[in-house]
């Protein structure tokens, strides 16, 4: 029996292997406008609306519906199907696929559980694309390569593993399952909780491991930790600076400045419409 591979629209697929997979897209909306993901928007019309709009966009999960309709085509076809979504703990996504496998055989749902570090490198005003334009893929820098976790993509001890924040969240619900996710976990740590502040100095080890290698090897002036979780300073930014400059040597660390991103959960949205800018002038 031949076997389908289906993933949701957040799977960023290199054109090679897009066309070997099916893809079931989210919802996104700009305003009351609804707009389904590859389908009624692509992504350069998506940049253009970033900057145009004076909202930011939202998605919603894919529903059970349109999962339903993959594996109905699946069975007809005679084939099994192996579904893999982006982090439950971030999206309804995987749930929505489970509640349609429900009614077929040999439909298989995987919690990618991944969510992954971006990043980027600005020099002289503009961004390091390499290449290709695949530089700056900070999360896949290795730094457990012998001994490590596998990684999504295919490669063993990524940085990502260790430093994203779904990192932490797989620590901390071993301990305990109240622990879903970022805001319940710095809570406890607010309040305390010393198995949660061991795991945070843990987590922040690995995040300041992998920035001092990349300070020894870029010499940056500034780094700027951006996502959700960076708003928490105390607990986050300060701890991780502490230790990347403990971790460098003396000359590289003379000058460098280590803080949140202003924009938090938002930097990486706004550095997009930047990068359209970049590349199209302004709108």
């Amino acid at each position: 029996m031949k076997t389908r591979i289906i993933v949701d629209s957040t799977a960023d697929l290199m054109p090679g292997y897009k066309e070997q997979v099916r893809v079931v897209p989210l919802t996104v909306h700009f305003g009351d406008r609804e707009y389904i993901d590859g389908v009624t928007i692509d992504h350069k019309t998506f940049y253009e609306k970033l900057v145009e709009e004076d909202t930011l966009p939202t998605t919603s999960q894919a529903t059970p519906d349109a999962f339903a309709k993959e594996f109905e085509a699946a069975k007809q076809a005679g084939e099994s199907c192996v579904v893999i979504t982006l982090s439950g703990k971030l999206s309804g996504t995987c749930q929505s696929a489970s509640i349609a496998a429900a009614d077929y055989e040999n439909v298989y749902v995987v919690d990618s559980g991944n969510a992954s570090v971006g990043g980027g490198i600005l020099t002289g005003g503009r961004l390091l694309e390499g290449a290709r334009g695949l530089g700056g893929e900070l999360g896949h820098y290795r730094t457990h390569a012998l001994d490590g976790i596998p990684c999504t993509c295919g490669a063993t001890g990524c940085w990502e593993r260790y430093a994203a924040t779904t990192a932490l969240v797989r620590a901390a619900q071993e301990k305990d399952p109240a622990w879903k996710d970022g805001r319940a976990i710095f809570a406890a740590a607010e309040a305390g909780n010393e198995t949660v502040l061991a795991l945070l100095d843990a987590w922040t080890d690995e995040i300041a491991q992998g920035l001092a290698g990349m300070v020894h090897i870029f010499n940056p002036q500034l780094i700027l930790i951006g996502g959700g979780v960076s708003a928490q300073q105390k607990l986050l930014i300060e701890p991780i600076a502490a230790k990347v400059r403990a971790s460098v040597m003396p000359a590289f660390a003379e000058g460098l400045e280590i803080r949140a991103a202003q924009l938090h959960n938002d930097a990486g949205m706004v550095g997009a419409v930047y990068y359209f800018r970049q590349q199209h002038g302004e709108a």
